[in-house]
């Protein structure tokens, strides 16, 4: 890539250039231009959309990008801050890390999503399994418990994290940070557009809950949580490597699809839906 005008540029890397710390990247170019444009090109990359879209001979639940960014921002967890700390949500089911290439989730943390949410199958954070569909075939998503702390000194995410345990010393700056907690009092805000090239959407951005190299009482006047419970059931712990699988056994049954296409990626454009009733009898 040439660049012939200065100026600050925001890239992502390729598939091949995976970035161990995100795919998020900053150039800033000084010096005189050389031209009026850059001769560049680019393609923004994203998780495969199937893994939300199971068909009828799948092993896995639907899982993975479609579900969990999707809900974060349904939930509109990007808006703004108005308390000196917010909680995303009361507790979490577990964090979840992609470690592919993509735009929008690709070496980020998301909190509160369950192990089945993150990889696909009750059993899919167990051992070999970690990072892999029932067959064996690697998908990148990692579910981690609720409470885990990275290297062993501080959580992913506030919610369900004992906080006493945590060793703020060995965290960068002196101070835990969270991938659920946003801050006006620290200035720590994510962008409102899912878009940006800035590493402060959602999954991205971390926060710390304190100062000093500790927390703020919690919970306290100074807290604001944004959602009181989870929307979504949480699954049972399950050390299993196989799905559960259960199929319906009625002579009568009545099946309502609802085919939804949702372009909000990019353009927003609104959504598509067709609403199907088949009866049938055996």
């Amino acid at each position: 890539m040439t660049f012939q005008v200065p100026g600050t540029y925001y890239l992502s890397t390729s598939k091949e250039g995976a970035c161990a710390a995100g795919q998020k990247l900053e150039v800033i170019i000084k010096g005189a231009k050389k031209a009026e444009t850059n001769p560049t090109s680019s393609a923004l990359i994203f998780a495969p959309a199937w893994h939300a879209n199971p068909g009828e001979d799948d092993d896995f639940t639907a899982f993975g990008k479609g579900i969990f960014h999707e809900k974060a921002y349904d939930d509109d967890l990007h808006t703004t801050c108005e308390a000196d700390y917010c909680l995303d949500r009361e507790e979490s089911r577990g964090s979840c890390y992609y470690s592919g290439e993509d735009f929008h989730i690709g070496h980020a943390i998301f909190c509160d999503v369950s192990e089945v949410e993150c990889c696909g199958y009750q059993g899919c954070s167990v051992g070999d399994n970690r990072g892999k569909l029932v067959n064996g075939t690697s998908h990148g998503y990692f579910y981690y418990a609720p409470g885990y702390k990275s290297g062993g000194n501080c959580c992913h995410c506030f919610a369900s994290c004992d906080t006493t345990s945590e060793i703020h010393s060995a965290a960068t700056d002196g101070q835990c940070k969270y991938r659920d907690v946003t801050s006006k009092l620290n200035d720590c805000q994510r962008d409102p557009d899912r878009d940006s090239m800035e590493k402060t959407t959602i999954g991205f951005l971390s926060c710390a809950a304190g100062t000093d190299g500790k927390n703020v009482e919690f919970p306290s006047a100074s807290w604001n949580i944004r959602e009181k419970g989870s929307t979504i059931t949480p699954e049972p712990s399950a050390s299993a490597a196989e799905p559960i699988a259960i199929a319906p056994k009625f002579g009568f049954y009545t099946t309502l699809v609802v085919l939804t296409t949702n372009l909000r990626a990019r353009n927003l454009v609104p959504g598509l839906a067709i609403l199907a009733l088949m009866v049938s009898f055996s």
